[in-house]
């Protein structure tokens, strides 16, 4: 499939939203795709801090000009639930883009480690050792948390051992 990059990134939107159809979303998701998918919602998400910050502007220049009129608190508290509720819809779409973010990066990391057919258990577990590997190379001192997921990769559940007073 050979897509010009407002269809492709039409997709994306539609796959973010969860519209896009079957064959869309295994098209995102092909190892030899998910460069491009991850450049798009990167693009995506750039397109959507723009918005954030332009709701914030107005915001603020509709407040200065609220606070001129008769009953400004009235006005301003309508202009404040009116831009909350814009952002608060571009924030939540901003957080489903960053969850496809994290999927296209995986993907390109499990194309990039050559094993294409690795499992999730297996991410995890690759994920856990390295996690091991940089607290031993900076010296930092692991955690019970940290141990209880050492002992998951061994096998041992130990996180029900975990003292919650140890962190107060």
């Amino acid at each position: 499939m050979i897509l010009n990059d407002d269809a492709f990134a039409r997709i994306v939107a539609e796959d973010v939203k969860n519209t896009a159809d079957q064959e869309h979303k295994s098209y995102l998701r092909a190892f030899d795709v998910a460069p491009r998918w991850r450049e798009a919602l990167y693009a995506l998400l750039e397109n959507l801090n723009m918005q954030i910050a332009g709701v914030d502007k107005d915001e603020e220049r509709e407040i200065a000009a609220a606070s001129k009129m008769p009953n400004s608190k009235h006005f301003e508290f309508e202009v404040k639930e009116k831009h909350e509720f814009r952002r608060s819809k571009v924030v939540r779409f901003k957080f489903h883009v960053e969850q496809r973010l994290a999927e296209a990066d995986r993907l390109i990391i499990l194309e990039e480690s050559g094993d294409k057919e690795q499992n999730v258990e297996s991410f995890l577990r690759k994920a856990i050792e390295e996690h091991n590997n940089l607290m031993e190379e900076f010296d930092m001192v692991p955690t019970a948390i940290d141990d209880a997921l050492y002992d998951a990769v061994k096998g041992r559940w130990t996180f029900g051992d975990i003292d919650p007073t140890e962190f107060e």
